[in-house]
C-alpha cells in the first residue's frame, strides 16, 4: 500500500481494489511510522479495523512507538476500536524503544486468542525466547507504569529526542531542507527533491562526509525523494552533522 505525503503518509483503504482485498490474508500497519514519523487517529484505525473484517484480514498493528510520541499526541491502540473476541487483530509492542532494551530483543503481543496462538505455532518454529532474566527485567520495566502516564524515566528519554528532534528541523531549514517535526517515533522523514538529488546519491555524499543516513528507497519505490535521519545521536552532534550535509547542498 502506497504511504503518500499528501495522505499524511497513510493508505488509503478506498483505493484498494476489492479483488486485492479478497486475496489478502494479513495487513500490516505500523503508527507512529517508521520510516516516516506519522501518526494516525482512531477514526483511521476504525476504518483499518472495519476494512479488515468485511474481508477476513488478520491486522497486525505494530505500535512499538506508542510511547515515544510528543507534545499532547497520545498514540491509540488498535485494541480502543476492535473487539478481540471477535476482530482478528493483533498488537505488538517492544521495549527496546519504551525502555532502550534493544540488545535484549524482548516485546510482547496482546490481541484475538486464535490469532495469538497462530502467531505461538510459528514463534515454536523459528526460536525458543529470550532468557529468563531478561524477561523479569521487562516484567519491572513494564511495572513502572501505574496509569496512563509515562513513567518519569520514559519521559525523560522521550523528552530528549523531543529535543533532537527540534535541532535537526531547525538546523536542515537553515540549509534550505524544509522538515517538519514528527509527532512520533525517533526518526525525521525528509524530502530533498529540491536539492536535484535522488535519494542514494543524496546519501552516498552524506556518507562521504562522514554522516549516515538512509534513503528512502530502502523502503520501497515511493520512499524516492526522501531520507531517513534517526536522532540517535545528541544535539550537538546532530548539528555537526547538518552542517557537513550543507557542503553537499550547498
Amino acid at each position: 500500500m502506497p504511504l503518500l505525503e499528501q495522505n499524511g503518509f497513510l493508505p488509503n483503504l478506498d483505493e484498494i481494489k476489492k479483488e486485492d482485498a479478497e486475496k489478502a490474508s494479513l495487513m500490516f500497519l505500523n503508527y507512529p511510522n517508521n520510516p516516516t514519523g506519522a501518526v494516525c487517529d482512531r477514526n483511521f484505525l476504525e476504518e483499518a479495523v472495519e476494512f479488515c473484517r468485511e474481508y477476513d484480514i488478520i491486522l497486525a498493528y505494530d505500535n512499538a512507538y506508542s510511547e515515544f510520541t510528543f507534545g499532547n499526541y497520545a498514540a491509540p491502540s488498535v485494541l480502543e476500536v476492535s473487539d478481540i473476541k471477535k476482530d482478528a487483530v493483533i498488537e505488538f509492542h517492544s521495549l527496546s524503544k519504551t525502555f532502550c532494551m534493544t540488545g535484549d530483543r524482548i516485546g510482547f503481543a496482546v490481541g484475538n486468542a486464535d490469532v495469538i496462538r497462530g502467531l505461538g505455532k510459528a514463534k515454536e518454529n523459528i526460536d525458543s525466547g529470550v532468557p529468563v532474566y531478561i524477561q523479569k527485567t521487562a516484567v519491572t520495566a513494564l511495572g513502572a507504569y501505574r496509569d496512563a502516564k509515562k513513567p518519569k524515566e520514559v519521559q525523560a528519554v522521550v523528552d530528549e529526542y523531543e529535543k533532537r528532534a527540534e535541532t535537526l528541523v531547525n538546523e536542515l531549514g537553515k540549509i534550505g531542507l524544509k522538515a517538519n517535526k514528527p509527532k512520533g517515533t525517533f526518526y525525521c522523514w525528509i524530502g530533498i527533491k529540491g536539492t536535484g538529488q535522488n535519494s542514494m546519491d543524496f546519501v552516498k555524499k552524506s556518507i562521504e562526509q562522514g554522516v549516515v543516513i538512509t534513503p528512502g528507497t530502502a523502503f520501497g519505490q515511493y520512499g524516492e525523494g526522501y531520507v531517513r535521519f534517526a536522532l540517535t545521536q545528541p544535539s550537538a552532534r546532530i548539528r555537526e552533522a547538518v552542517e557537513r550535509l550543507g557542503k553537499i547542498i550547498g
